[in-house]
């Protein structure tokens, strides 16, 4: 006879969450943990729930139909988070984490609907289409976290602070597809690198494909065009532009929260100059911030709040 599974504490839906974005986040976890272990264990059980999305949808076997349905019956179980119980391990914690921050279901359904795109594979035939998308994706997201770093309610109701921020979301995501080209292209056989930009750089998806599948990272370097070196460093000034803003708000965001925040956005940002240093070979190398240069960027962040 089969049992009913026991239903997970709290203490062990916190800990699952901890160790979600340990494994997934390990440059980004060291900073996390600088903030108050509450605001850390709320950030890690809503990491916990974009990684639940980002494993359904790379993992799905099933139908465009399907995939609707499910994410529908998702989306119904965070409306009714109160008293709708979803069986998932991080469950326990969101609930808590929900309810703690009076965090609003918007953002996160806006999650949900930025992954049903990327599972559809969204067309980007402009710049404007990319910005919409990354708004989509990477805003919603940073926009879900914000009630856990700040604590006045009137600033969370400022459509300026919350434009702001989302441009923060916006630069972060953008600075994942300038990373990801050859990734996207390996894994998903995908590009999200703006049509009209491929045009003007008379850069091809086939061209760019081979050049993702390349053998060696030493071979790729020689084939990378003059063209798609011009054509990522537009795209990344749009980019470095959205990062920005940010900075004239910062005093609105909760003071135990600002030194992560701010090391977070530099991480990213520096991820741009990490593939120039690797001579633009976003192909065959996944471009990431070293440990040491990590350690420098706190060390920076920290001087500018001492």
């Amino acid at each position: 006879m089969k049992q009913n599974k026991k239903p997970i504490t709290l203490k062990k839906s916190y800990e699952y969450v901890v160790k979600i974005i340990k494994k997934e986040q390990e440059i980004l976890f060291p900073v996390l943990k600088l903030l108050p272990d509450k605001k850390f264990l709320a950030v890690c059980t809503l990491y916990s729930f974009q990684s639940y999305l980002n494993n359904y949808i790379s993992k799905t076997k099933q139908k465009t139909k399907d995939v609707h349905e499910s994410l529908l019956v998702l989306k119904q179980s965070i409306l009714s988070y109160s008293t709708q119980s979803l069986d998932e391990p991080w469950w326990p914690a969101f609930v808590d984490t929900l309810n703690t921050y009076a965090i609003s279901p918007k953002y996160l359904l806006l999650q949900i609907d930025s992954k049903l795109l990327d599972f559809e594979y969204p067309r980007i035939d402009s710049l404007q289409d990319l910005l919409d998308y990354c708004k989509l994706s990477g805003g919603a997201t940073i926009l879900t976290y914000l009630p856990v770093l700040v604590e006045s309610r009137a600033t969370l109701r400022s459509q300026e602070f919350i434009s702001t921020y989302e441009e923060l979301g916006i630069a972060i995501y953008f600075t994942k597809i300038l990373r990801d080209v050859g990734e996207d292209l390996r894994n998903k056989n995908r590009i999200y690198l703006p049509d009209d930009f491929l045009k003007v750089h008379q850069i091809s998806k086939i061209e760019l494909k081979a050049l993702a599948n390349q053998p060696k990272s030493k071979h790729v370097l020689d084939q990378i065009p003059r063209s798609f070196i011009n054509l990522w460093e537009s795209l990344a000034t749009i980019a470095s532009k959205h990062y920005k803003s940010y900075k004239d708000y910062l005093p609105l965001i909760d003071k135990d929260a600002r030194i992560p925040l701010v090391t977070i956005a530099k991480i990213h940002e520096s991820t741009l100059d990490c593939i120039r240093q690797e001579r633009y070979n976003c192909f065959t190398k996944r471009c990431e911030i070293s440990s040491k240069l990590r350690k420098q960027t706190l060390d920076f962040v920290l001087t500018q709040f001492s």
